[in-house]
């Protein structure tokens, strides 16, 4: 026997505008999907701008204050090691 292809055993007979409006609700949501990845990655590179902004404002301040905690100890022991021949 041979299927029709409207014919969807589930629903009965669908029409065109059944699987045309199947079709905008999977673009739709796919839209929608999109959307909120964008304002996902958004929010992500925000947060990234506001560290970077606070590493700034922490280094500038470490500067003017004279503080150089930040940049760690130097070894000042130059005799450690013999002179080359």
């Amino acid at each position: 026997m041979r299927r029709h292809p409207l014919v969807d055993e589930s629903r009965g007979i669908t029409t065109p505008s059944d699987s045309t409006r199947e079709k905008q609700m999977f673009t739709y949501e796919l839209q929608q999907a999109r959307h909120a990845e964008l304002l996902r990655e958004a929010d992500a590179q925000r947060l990234v701008n506001l560290a970077r902004a606070a590493r700034k404002a922490r280094r500038s301040l470490d500067r003017r204050s004279g503080d150089h905690a930040s940049e760690g100890q130097v070894n000042t022991d130059h005799d450690r090691f013999a002179t080359a021949a």
